[in-house]
């Protein structure tokens, strides 16, 4: 700027070149380097996301109740947990004579939970566990977990959320237990 004979002449405005403001050159690189941090964070935290892990027994027989079995009852650990080929839900005998099982890993799309269910949509159709705080089927065996149970022959208050034998490709009167905890 300079004054002449009572004329003020203005310089046009200079663009500042960003090794003089080194202020805001550090500022962005810094917020840039943060949203790539919390990114990988993000993807790379179990319980992340639309599946999380989870872990539990997965119990059949074929009397269609809770007690019973006339000629087969066995108990798998089952969980959820994320494979090469994404997220599922495995089973593998734990005890039993024999294994009717002829799916062992059922595809999961999404898993959620909240205080009182757990929702899983799977390939075989989706599955709703209800919240237990104390489990009156099995003596507590199951408390504080998320349990569905398709259950037949068995009293009304027997059967718990939304589950069922033809899911695991079992016959219709095979009485089912699906119990499972969240690990996050």
């Amino acid at each position: 700027m300079s004054v002449d004979d009572g004329k003020i002449e203005v310089e046009p405005p200079v663009a500042r070149k960003a090794e003089e403001r080194p202020g805001i050159v550090l500022l962005l690189t810094s917020v840039a380097a943060l949203i790539v941090i919390l990114g990988f964070l993000f993807a790379a935290t179990p319980g992340i996301g639309t599946v999380y892990p989870a872990e539990g027994e997965f119990y059949i027989n074929d009397a269609g109740t809770s007690h019973g079995g006339f000629e087969y009852a066995g108990s798998f650990n089952a969980s959820v947990h994320e494979g090469s080929d994404g997220w599922k839900l495995s089973m593998s005998l734990r005890i039993g004579l024999g294994d009717p099982l002829s799916m062992h890993h059922i595809r999961i799309y999404s898993l959620e939970f909240n205080s009182t269910e757990m929702v899983m949509d799977t390939e075989r159709g989706e599955m709703i566990l209800r919240y237990v705080e104390e489990d009156f089927i099995w003596g507590d065996m199951f408390s504080q977990m998320y349990v569905a149970i398709y259950s037949p022959e068995g009293p009304p208050e027997e059967s718990i959320g939304e589950i069922s034998a033809q899911m695991f490709d079992l016959p219709v009167h095979y009485y089912v237990q699906l119990a499972l905890t969240p690990i996050v």
